[in-house]
């Protein structure tokens, strides 16, 4: 229990864990560098940003390594009254979150977003990156009087966020000392972690993060892939202590950070923790047009299940 009081600054008492509220973001730029028009871009005959309430899509990989068949669509009827449900409606699911929002610098996606009946913040298009615009937006909320213990960044290339992996990320700040917190998946095959595109964790016992590399980790002596090992895949989904989040964006590029180019590599070199959360979903993310190409496959070919929620 001592790491749900912890003394705050000021010295007030923090919130227990479930007391804790939390806010999520969804970071969303029309010109993306790997891909152009993302947010926008069609899955399933719905953009990206968009999700329908009436069903529910997961993909289980390892359904796929136990040869579990998955149910093909039908009929056009079918494939219309199971619509991919994408990024917004998912995280709206989740039990965790006090607050959903987008937030984006183009007017476009303000009007999908407004179209479907989600909440969207304009931000400056300055920003760099997601991060940035996620500090705007709770600098925004804090000037209105809205505060909130917990930031959620989820990427908006996660059409396939379930909410259960929202609680998680949720929980693993919530309960711990972590600054940061993520969520990871096993690996499924050689491919899958073998691919700079994917990244890779290694965890201490407590699941708090080590390393985070594009390549293979752990290594061997034989400097090749071993089934036998337990690999980790990361998610594109990250949790802030609010507090923390502002010194985040300020900390300078770390060597790790740079030699990997990934940016949470910076916070465990500087000395602070992430936490991740275990699932064993795997998610998929949407970085460039050729991936996209690659979802609406299996979409199409049934090889992502669909079931009503």
């Amino acid at each position: 229990m001592a790491d749900l009081k912890r003394k705050r600054e000021g010295g007030d008492s923090e919130p227990c864990a479930a007391e804790k509220t939390a806010i999520g973001i969804i970071p969303a730029r029309h010109g993306s560098t790997r891909f152009p028009g993302k947010p926008l871009a069609d899955i399933g005959g719905k953009p990206m940003i968009w999700v329908r309430e009436c069903a529910f899509f997961f993909v289980k990989f390892w359904l796929v390594k136990c040869g579990a068949s998955f149910l093909p669509f039908t009929s056009s009827k079918t494939r219309a009254d199971l619509r991919l449900q994408h990024t917004y409606h998912n995280a709206k699911k989740s039990t965790r979150l006090s607050k959903l929002v987008v937030a984006t610098d183009d007017q476009r996606i303000v009007d999908v977003v407004k179209d479907f009946g989600g909440e969207v913040f304009m931000t400056d298009p300055k920003w760099e990156n997601g991060t940035e615009r996620c500090l705007e937006v709770m600098n925004k909320l804090k000037e209105e009087g809205s505060s909130y213990d917990i930031v959620v960044n989820i990427q908006g290339d996660e059409p396939f966020i379930e909410a259960s992996h929202i609680d998680s990320v949720v929980d693993v700040v919530a309960t711990s000392d972590a600054v940061m917190g993520s969520l990871c998946r096993p690996h499924i095959d050689e491919a899958d972690v073998m691919s700079v595109n994917n990244v890779k964790v290694v965890l201490d016992v407590n699941q708090f993060a080590l390393y985070f590399s594009r390549a293979l980790i752990p290594y061997n002596k034989k400097g090749a892939y071993d089934p036998d090992t337990k690999y980790w895949r990361k998610l594109g989904i990250y949790s802030y202590r609010a507090d923390f989040l502002p010194k985040f964006i300020e900390m300078p590029a770390s060597l790790l950070q740079k030699s990997e180019d990934l940016e949470q590599n910076k916070v465990i070199e500087a000395g602070y923790r992430i936490r991740m959360g275990i699932v064993n979903e795997a998610v998929h993310g949407v970085d460039t047009p050729e991936q996209l190409v690659h979802l609406n496959e299996l979409i199409k070919s049934g090889e992502i299940k669909m079931t009503n929620s």
